[in-house]
């Protein structure tokens, strides 16, 4: 079962000894010089280009396209969700002052917001941004 992966194959390499004899310095030996003759590789014939990839196709045929759409639509219905919720809580804007009621103040209370207008800037732009992310 074992199949060979194709590798980019490397030149083969011939080390050989030269004809050529160098005579040794003290010993009267000769010494064979090595050099490397690189061989040229057998040509093949040229192979047909792979066919091109249309992701369009595999996305449909793997199912991948229903979770993608899942996706979008419960990223939409939590983006418009939170959006309402911050409408509900605010509104457009961040009162300066509001009249407490409720616990922890024991009696009726005047209280104020600090920075209102950056709170309410701040706001709009949240407002903005998710409504660019919906329209996306």
């Amino acid at each position: 079962e074992y199949k060979p992966r194709n590798r980019k194959r490397m030149p083969m390499i011939h080390r050989g000894a030269n004809r050529d004899y160098e005579e040794a310095e003290d010993t009267g030996e000769e010494d064979p010089m090595m050099t490397e003759e690189i061989l040229p590789e057998k040509e093949k014939a040229p192979e047909k280009p792979a066919p091109k990839h249309d992701g369009r196709r595999r996305i449909k045929r793997d199912g991948l396209m229903k979770v993608y759409i899942l996706q979008l639509l419960s990223r939409v219905i939590f983006e418009v969700g939170f959006l309402f919720g911050q409408y509900i809580l605010y509104g457009f804007e961040v009162a300066p002052s509001y009249v407490c009621t409720r616990s922890p103040c024991p009696h009726t209370v005047d209280c104020f917001v600090s920075r209102p207008m950056e709170k309410t800037i701040f706001l709009l732009i949240m407002y903005a941004v998710s409504c660019l992310c919906l329209s996306l």
